[in-house]
């Protein structure tokens, strides 16, 4: 069940086990295993059926049926979440997007009401990199896990609210921002962001 991207890796951020793209992967999983499979969705449910050993047949089922829809899966999930690995971050200078001001910022800004976006400092990839991903994940992340029960409720459940539109109106997270958001990163060949960070973000120069 290993996800083919080492998220952590790619990023150089931890904890992407339990992150949407993590759920996206068994998503394409379970998308992919034959009709009537009951795939576990965690480590956690994998032990679990590990443990249990007095049905070996399905137990063998499972893993035989695992290994070879996996590259069926893997090949889904590179269209999907997995596109995002391998994303580069130009800096601001490279983009021809780097502005040094010798007007007021004020002045700038109102002059530049929908026109290209402009950096003040020439952030690094490094920079511009590890924001991203840091944002990504607390804005995603921070979904998945639903306060509005008393009861724990599986982030794989959640993530079906956020992936899929046939949900019930007081769960549909498909049509909230977070959901529209989702499928835009999922689908679309450009997406413009804005962030507001209070990260410092690299050094402008005077010449």
């Amino acid at each position: 069940m290993a996800c083919p991207i080492n998220w952590n890796a790619e990023t150089l951020e931890e904890n992407w086990e339990s992150s949407i793209l993590h759920l996206d992967w068994l998503y394409c999983l379970k998308e992919r295993m034959a009709e009537g499979t009951d795939v576990p969705v965690t480590p956690e449910d994998y032990d679990e059926l590990f443990e249990d050993t007095e049905d070996v047949y399905e137990l063998d089922h499972l893993l035989i049926n695992l290994r070879l829809r996996r590259p069926e899966a893997v090949a889904l999930y590179m269209k999907r979440g997995g596109r995002l690995a391998g994303l580069t971050f130009i800096t601001p200078a490279e983009h021809g997007k780097h502005f040094r001001a010798t007007v007021p910022k004020e002045q700038v800004a109102e002059r530049s009401k929908g026109g290209p976006s402009l950096f003040w400092v020439n952030y690094s990839s490094e920079q511009l990199k590890s924001t991203f991903w840091v944002w990504f994940q607390m804005y995603f992340d921070s979904v998945l896990v639903d306060e509005s029960s008393n009861f724990f409720v599986s982030p794989m459940i959640v993530y079906r609210f956020i992936n899929e539109p046939d949900n019930e109106p007081d769960e549909d997270l498909y049509r909230a921002p977070v959901g529209k958001l989702w499928q835009k990163f999922l689908k679309d060949t450009y997406l413009r962001i804005c962030m507001n960070t209070l990260r410092p973000l690299g050094l402008a120069t005077e010449n």
